[in-house]
């Protein structure tokens, strides 16, 4: 064993390891590339590096843009001097495509994209994925504080009724929460308020 550890690094001593990290920047560009043409990664790649010899720059490989893409840090919304009004919702995307052959007995779920909105801009401030049992009230915290973080100051919160609970209300503190009431819904605070 201890000879075979030798000849290792004999044959890799000189070798010096030069990784190249591509910019956020280019990689940005390269994925709204890929997701406005709804290109697969390899196609991609070749896009790009048709377009990387007039730009001069180094393309990074297609195994590259899918492993960067999972690790980008997309900036979302920007700072504000004054207050805005935002707007939130959710949408389920299936996550499996069933096609012809679908076993019946095998359910496929789904996961919930919630989505914060700046009304006025109408740009993306807050982004939360979920899978289908977490409701839409639940996420409602976390998509005021991460539009909080974004923005800043918050004027007033829009959502649906999925978000008419008593915690959304008062979750909103110093934001006025403009949110439809259920069908079923009373006037009545009772004693928790």
């Amino acid at each position: 064993m201890v000879d075979y550890e030798k000849r290792l690094e004999r044959m890799n001593g000189d070798k010096i390891s030069r990784p190249y990290s591509y910019s956020d920047a280019l990689m940005l560009i390269i994925l709204a590339v890929r997701e406005y043409f709804g290109l697969p990664y390899r196609q991609t790649e070749g896009f790009a590096r048709m377009f990387g010899g007039i730009w001069g720059a180094r393309i990074p490989s297609y195994t590259q843009i899918c492993r960067r893409q999972k690790e980008l840090n997309v900036p979302l919304g920007v700072k504000y001097d004054k207050p805005v009004d935002i707007a939130i919702d959710s949408t389920g995307i299936k996550a499996f495509n069933r096609g012809i052959r679908q076993k019946r007995v095998v359910r496929r779920g789904w996961v919930k994209l919630h989505i914060t909105c700046d009304i006025d801009n109408h740009l993306i401030i807050s982004v939360q994925v979920t899978d289908e049992h977490d409701s839409d009230g639940k996420e409602f915290g976390k998509l005021v504080d991460g539009a909080k973080d974004t923005v800043g100051r918050i004027n007033r919160v829009f959502g649906d009724s999925a978000y008419d609970s008593r915690a959304n209300f008062n979750y909103a503190v110093g934001a006025e929460p403009v949110i439809k009431p259920r069908m079923n819904s009373t006037g009545r605070s009772g004693d928790h308020m």
